[in-house]
């Protein structure tokens, strides 16, 4: 996972791996706006989780790592 806020999205595009890539946040707003800059810039391949951390930890059954 590579944390980027969804304003810094149209310049890390260079920085994201290549491919498809999923964009998640706490709710789905911002990963709606970020997948959005990311199709304007070229990339077609973007999918958006539905839900947040939490949903994705429940799903999984894994436990979110927090880091520093």
């Amino acid at each position: 996972a590579i944390n980027v806020e969804v304003a810094a999205v149209p310049g890390a595009a260079g920085a994201l791996p290549a491919g498809a890539l999923t964009v998640m946040c706490g709710h789905g707003e911002r990963a709606m706006t970020a997948a959005s800059l990311l199709v304007a810039g070229g990339n077609h391949q973007v999918s958006v989780f539905a839900g947040g951390p939490d949903t994705w930890s429940e799903a999984t059954g894994l436990a979110l790592d927090v880091g520093p």
